[in-house]
């Protein structure tokens, strides 16, 4: 019955065929049910979604690394261009007066 459930589920909630699903039995239809229902819910939460196509491969998930390091060297760079320009235009400014 359990078996029954599962193959109606595949087939009306992730379009699967039954003849895919014949052959299996119950623990691989509740790893592929598990899998399918994963899939959509990555697929619901990602705001790339209008973009899918079912004919299209689904995209890879890439964790991301991040790293503070280009931020600080980023910060360190702009404040001592700011630096520059103020003793640039110090200077100017003394050159001027005298």
């Amino acid at each position: 019955m359990k078996e029954k459930e599962l193959k109606k589920q595949l087939v009306e909630l992730y379009d699967f065929e039954i003849s895919e699903l014949e052959n299996k039995s119950e623990i691989e239809l509740e790893k592929l049910l598990e899998k399918s229902k994963n899939e959509k819910m990555a697929l619901k939460h990602n705001p790339n979604k209008f973009f899918y196509m079912k004919s299209m491969p689904k995209p890879k998930e890439i964790k991301t690394k991040t790293s503070t390091k280009a931020g600080w060297i980023i910060f360190f760079a702009f404040i001592s261009v700011l630096l520059l320009a103020f003793i640039l235009f110090l200077t100017i400014a003394f050159i001027n007066r005298g």
